[in-house]
C-alpha cells in the first residue's frame, strides 16, 4: 500500500476494485487528478489516501510483455 502522495505521473494503481492512472494535475487543496481504466471518468484523490500500486503491460508482435511504465526493484 502506499499514499497517493508517494506515486509518480504516470503509475497506475488500483482502489477499489478499479484501476486509475496518475496525471500531473494538482489543485489548491493537494489533491491528484487520476483517470479510472474502466469508465474513463476522473477522480480527484486526496494526498493520503491509500492505494495498492499495479502495473501495466501491453503484448508485442511476438508475443512478449512490455511494461508500459518500468519500476526499479524497492530493496
Amino acid at each position: 500500500m502506499k499514499y497517493i502522495e508517494e506515486l509518480q505521473n504516470g503509475d497506475a494503481f488500483s482502489y477499489k476494485n478499479k484501476i486509475y492512472l496518475i496525471s500531473s494535475d494538482l489543485d489548491n487543496k493537494g489533491r491528484r487528478n487520476c483517470l479510472s481504466l474502466f469508465d474513463g471518468f476522473p477522480k480527484w484523490f486526496k494526498p493520503s489516501e491509500t492505494v495498492e500500486l499495479t502495473q501495466l503491460f501491453f503484448v508485442d508482435t511476438n508475443n512478449h510483455f512490455i511494461a508500459i511504465k518500468e519500476t526499479k526493484k524497492e530493496e
